[in-house]
């Protein structure tokens, strides 16, 4: 999608999301070494310390 000038990737974790135990931090790792673009977390923050992280 970066090649086709998207100018931010929203990510939403599905598998976290609703359950408030935290992002799938391992999830944006990926994908913040695949792309350069800003990056949106969703799905998975139950605390102030996750969005921390």
């Amino acid at each position: 999608m970066e090649e086709f000038g998207a100018g931010e990737i929203i990510v939403n974790s599905i598998d976290r999301d609703g359950i408030m135990k935290g992002f799938d931090l391992h999830l944006i790792d990926q994908v913040r070494d695949a792309i350069t673009l800003p990056i949106t977390v969703l799905g998975g923050a139950g605390t102030y310390e996750d969005l921390k992280q």
